[in-house]
């Protein structure tokens, strides 16, 4: 469940919230999602109540016609779910999207001024990037390769 407001709230503060979504997806379908990846042959069994809830699911992943199609509702998921876990920078590394994901401003929360327009904070003079040939992989210590002649330097770095 995603409730949308115009602020973050403070410290138990309650706040009212503009728009209500629900998504489908969650922990098991992210571990399908991931064997899926991996090469494995993955179907996916769920119980799945009689309430709005179960009935929004099926009506969610009835229509699914690909691994794909059913990727991006996980991926989709996730991003809402666990936003603010910091998880998002590991996932789009996982999922190989980090050049399409990463490059560009740095922006931060929307927030409504006080003459009721709609603010965007961003770093417009930090420009974000991402090296295909060299961010997949983080360098290897340079005490860890002394430690082991075996160890290379991974590429670029």
């Amino acid at each position: 469940m995603v409730i949308q407001s115009k602020k973050f709230p403070g410290p138990g503060e309650t706040i009212l919230g503009s728009k209500f979504f629900m998504n489908q997806g969650g922990k098991g379908a992210n571990q399908a999602v991931a064997a899926s990846r991996l090469g494995g042959k993955v179907g996916f069994i769920s119980k799945i109540g009689n309430d709005i809830f179960g009935l929004q699911s099926i009506d969610g992943l009835e229509n699914v016609s690909s691994q794909n199609e059913l990727r991006e509702i996980v991926r989709r998921e996730r991003l809402v779910e666990l936003a603010f876990e910091g998880l998002r920078y590991f996932d789009i590394r996982r999922w190989k999207v980090s050049e399409e994901v990463i490059p560009g401003i740095i922006y931060g929360m929307t927030y409504v001024d006080q003459s009721g327009n709609s603010q965007t904070v961003s770093l417009p003079g930090f420009l974000k990037v991402f090296n295909v040939q060299r961010d997949y992989l983080w360098p290897i210590p340079q005490r860890e390769i002394e430690l082991n002649p075996n160890l290379t330097q991974n590429p670029n770095w």
